[in-house]
């Protein structure tokens, strides 16, 4: 089996499929997630963080937001994997969920609070789960602790990239 390509669009580098336990640099990269994001925040008005850089792009205080609830859900998929690791990972909408929430109009700080939350609860889960456990998902296949760590991972690097380009004034691309 070959190992994934990088992201065509932040450069994360995709893990093995077959890896069985969280690596130590996903561990790494959700931890240093809310220093990542504080720091790209700085000295930000709300009004720039409000702006998305073209039409239909979300704004860098939306992806903070979108940050905050892929770190929760994926906090509770790890517990799945730990409580009821017979069940179905369900899927989401991102942009579903943006929208009944409104991402847009949040706060800045408030998320940065709730990531630091987030972050340290998808910590705790992801230390607390097995790694020989699996279950799953409809559109992707099997998800163990290692696929779901690397997946999260690839979320806080990709938008931190996605902040940093619509503060200057582009969009990034998706996440593959």
């Amino acid at each position: 089996m070959s190992t994934p390509e990088p992201c065509p669009a932040c450069g994360f580098p995709a893990a093995a499929p077959s890896a069985a336990a969280p690596s130590a640099a996903a561990v790494a990269l959700v931890a240093g997630a809310s220093a990542r994001y504080g720091a790209l925040f700085a000295d930000r008005s709300a009004v720039d963080a409000a702006r998305g850089p073209a039409p239909g792009v979300w704004p860098p205080v939306a992806y903070l937001w979108h940050v905050v609830d892929v770190l929760r859900f994926g906090a509770e998929r790890l517990w799945m994997l730990t409580l009821d690791p017979t069940s179905t990972v369900v899927p989401w909408d991102a942009d579903d969920i943006a929208a009944a929430r409104g991402y847009a109009g949040l706060s800045v700080p408030v998320g940065l609070h709730a990531l630091t939350l987030a972050s340290d609860t998808w910590l705790g889960a992801c230390a607390a789960t097995p790694p020989n456990v699996a279950a799953h998902h409809p559109e992707i296949g099997r998800m163990t602790a290692a696929v779901m760590a690397d997946r999260n991972a690839h979320e806080v690097v990709h938008h931190a990239a996605d902040i940093a380009a619509g503060f200057a004034g582009r969009a990034l691309g998706p996440a593959t």
